[in-house]
C-alpha cells in the first residue's frame, strides 16, 4: 500500500511541476509578443489639438512653479467644441 501511495505522490508532483513550467513558458511568450505593444496611435482631432496644447502649457508652467516653491494645478471642464475624452485619457496615460 505504501508503494502505491508513494507512486501517486510522485506522479502528482510531476504533473504539478509540468503545469508550472508550462504556465511560466506561456507567460514569458505572451509578454515577449511584440504585437501586443504595437498599437497604432489614433490621430488627435483638430478640435482637441488647441485644448490639449493649452493643458500641456499649463503642465509646463506648473512644473516650473513647483521648482520655485510649489503650486496646485486644477482643471475644470471647459467649453470644447468636440468630445475630447479619448484624447485627454491618452494624454494623462502618457501615450502621447
Amino acid at each position: 500500500m505504501s508503494m502505491r501511495r508513494r507512486t501517486s505522490r510522485r506522479a502528482l508532483m510531476l504533473v504539478w511541476a509540468v503545469l508550472c513550467v508550462t504556465g511560466l513558458a506561456a507567460t514569458a511568450w505572451l509578454n515577449a509578443d511584440p504585437a501586443s505593444e504595437a498599437r497604432p496611435k489614433k490621430p488627435v482631432r483638430a478640435e482637441c489639438r488647441e485644448y490639449i496644447a493649452d493643458i500641456e502649457r499649463q503642465f509646463a508652467e506648473a512644473r516650473q512653479d513647483s521648482r520655485n516653491g510649489g503650486s496646485i494645478l486644477a482643471f475644470s471642464r471647459g467649453p470644447v467644441g468636440a468630445d475630447c475624452d479619448d484624447e485627454l485619457q491618452a494624454l494623462f496615460d502618457g501615450e502621447r
